[in-house]
């Protein structure tokens, strides 16, 4: 994009130079020929950032920074454009320029665009005499290319594209009151399958006893599992792929519940945006919860492409529950404060000092010792010290039984909330949604429950809202942008249909290469907005020039103008589109990232470049035509 100002006008100078002036001339008329048609053009590309900006949340962060270097890079370019190549023409270009004697490849490629435009002008002049018949053709082009989305979805729709990261992360629960050493004898059979089924791994480190507060344990049963493999260029399967083969040997393991978790989050899914899909349950009742709970992941399992399905409510854990009656407590002189800091201090431990060394200072905690406590009569044997001085068991004064819980109780928006969730797989996260949100819709939920969708699924429906309404922005600045340059709100409008011509080719180069709709690829599609009108502009101010200044009738004007800018309009597309490959071709690290962008750009450019120039210079007769009809009837009803 950076040199498609410079390639405008000095391709215009050169023209100038071809029909016999002298080398200022062509400098000074050639670059104010295009000035308004480069300028609307840069702040039309320029104009498509502004929305973008300001969408919150991931894409306006992964926007923000191409914005403000787009946005500096073309404001130079244009001052280079208008500036500096008018001054290198008018010395460097030759004083006999294109006799049509060429040598070698100049040769060659005269003939070769000398070819293009006689084919060009021949479609042109077909497609101007058949308007009806070209016209319903991209109707039903453009129609045909929606349906690639919905409702046939062969396009998949996603958050953001899979990433080829190099850590692969999978979590390993027994049923709770397990201890840490048959942990270890799980994670030590763990271990040889996933180094046979995993041979790309570089390391496999684990780590026993996850989750817990501090000071409140941890939990023995669970132990995590890091698989650091190699580069992505040193082997042939990417994570993806690695995961997908390694799940039925994860899911078949006997004994515990062994699941993938993402590397780079501690969660399940993709690296912005947690699990693909969590259903959250709000309410109080936990057993109620537990139901519900267990009705989402049913349906979780029985829908196509889920996988890695969990629940943070599946397991319960034994603990010993003490309610202290305040009868039996004060009859014997005991205030209940007092016992439950002693039950307390026997069970968690409570800092009696300080231990001071090299300046710093630890706690010195005291508990009783694990023996002490393990059993149902050790806790209930557990002496208490009333405020007369007698001992008294903990039994006595309290119901000590032991009771499931569940591992851990979730908060959110001040209420209890449980969460189902899992990823995706062989589907596209969209469809994989739409299935279980169907589903959901016919689960009844009592009086007081409610759930809701998130993880990537959320962040995908809020991005694609807000990236629909960037688009509409887009295409309103842009129009507003051409209507003032222009001080025409007709042309601008007919400009404006070069960008269903590139959601075309954006969304078949999307399908031919099996990359999703994600944010990426439509923001792609943003930017497109603001770079294919430009082709629109050279045709649509030339051909009024032409009209304007040399006086040609309309026909003849378009088919001039469309054999005139056919050039700087073919060699602006090819250079973005040239540039564009390698980032499309998504080679090496976080190249997931940036294909689909390039991707959209390249499809999108290919269309509307082939399509503006066959589809533009028709609208623009029909309007005419239009126009003229029009005006022919005002004076008809004059005249009478």
């Amino acid at each position: 994009m950076l040199v498609d100002n410079s390639i405008v006008v000095m391709e215009n100078i050169f023209r100038h130079r071809e029909g016999g002036k002298l080398r200022i001339e062509s400098a000074l008329i050639g670059t104010q020929e295009v000035i308004s048609p480069v300028i609307a053009s840069t702040l039309t590309t320029l104009s498509v950032f502004v929305p973008v900006m300001f969408i919150p949340g991931v894409v306006g962060i992964l926007s923000h920074d191409l914005a403000l270097t787009v946005t500096i890079s073309l404001i130079t370019s244009l001052f280079v454009a208008f500036a500096l190549i008018p001054l290198l023409a008018a010395r460097v270009i030759p004083v006999k320029v294109n006799t049509g004697n060429g040598r070698g490849l100049f040769k060659a490629f005269k003939r070769f665009f000398d070819y293009i435009d006689t084919t060009y002008t021949r479609w042109l002049k077909w497609c101007l005499s058949h308007r009806t018949i070209f016209t319903v053709g991209v109707i039903l082009l453009f129609l045909i290319s929606i349906m690639l989305v919905f409702p046939f979805r062969f396009i998949g729709t996603e958050f953001t594209p899979s990433m080829d990261t190099r850590l692969m992360s999978i979590r390993m629960e027994l049923p709770p009151g397990k201890g840490l050493e048959e942990t270890n004898r799980y994670l030590d059979e763990l271990f040889p399958k996933i180094q046979k089924n995993v041979p790309e791994a570089m390391s496999i480190y684990s780590q026993s006893g996850g989750g817990g507060m501090v000071g409140a344990g941890s939990d023995n049963n669970i132990a995590d599992i890091s698989v650091k493999l190699l580069p992505s260029s040193k082997r042939k399967r990417s994570r993806i792929e690695i995961e997908n083969a390694i799940r039925p040997v994860l899911d078949s393991f006997p004994g515990a519940k062994v699941y993938l978790q993402s590397a780079e989050t501690g969660t399940q899914g993709g690296p912005l945006g947690g699990a693909s899909i969590e259903v959250e349950i709000y309410g109080f009742d936990q057993n109620i919860a537990k139901e519900l709970a267990d009705s989402v992941e049913a349906i979780m399992r029985r829908t196509p492409g889920a996988v890695d399905i969990t629940s943070s409510i599946e397991s319960t854990k034994p603990n010993y529950s003490i309610h202290i009656d305040p009868h039996k407590s004060s009859a014997v002189g005991l205030p209940v404060a007092i016992a439950s800091s002693d039950v307390y201090t026997y069970t968690r431990g409570s800092a009696i000092s300080k231990f001071r060394v090299g300046g710093n200072e630890y706690d010195i905690s005291l508990r009783m010792e694990e023996p002490d406590r393990r059993t149902l009569e050790d806790v209930k044997s557990f002496p208490i010290k009333s405020l007369t001085g007698k001992m008294v068991s903990l039994g006595n004064i309290a119901d000590v039984t032991v009771a499931a819980s569940p591992t851990v109780i979730n908060r959110k928006e001040q209420s209890r909330v449980v969460t189902v969730s899992c990823n995706h797989k062989g589907q596209d996260l969209g469809k994989v949604t739409s299935s279980i949100e169907k589903e959901l819709a016919r689960l009844k939920f009592p009086e007081g429950f409610y759930y809701r969708v998130g993880g990537q699924a959320k962040d995908q429906k809020e991005s694609f809202f807000w990236l629909r309404i960037a688009f509409i922005a887009a295409i309103a600045l842009v129009y507003m942008i051409m209507a003032s340059i222009f001080e025409s709100l007709k042309d601008p409008f007919i400009i404006m249909f070069t960008i269903p011509l590139a959601v075309i080719g954006a969304l078949w180069m999307l399908f031919w290469t099996g990359t999703s709709l994600n944010v990426l690829s439509i923001i792609g599609i943003i930017l497109l907005v603001g770079i294919v009108v430009n082709n629109g502009i050279l045709l649509v101010d030339y051909t009024n020039l032409l009209r304007r200044r040399d006086k040609l009738p309309t026909r003849e004007a378009i088919i001039t103008g469309g054999r005139r800018r056919l050039r700087p309009v073919l060699m602006t597309a090819l250079t973005t589109i040239i540039a564009m490959i390698p980032m499309a071709a998504g080679i090496g690290e976080g190249a997931e990232l940036r294909a689909p962008i390039a991707r959209s750009v390249i499809g999108g450019l290919i269309t509307s470049t082939f399509l503006t120039l066959l589809f533009i210079p028709v609208l623009y007769s029909v309007f005419e035509r239009l126009k003229k009809a029009r005006k022919e009837k005002i004076q008809g009803q004059v005249s009478t």
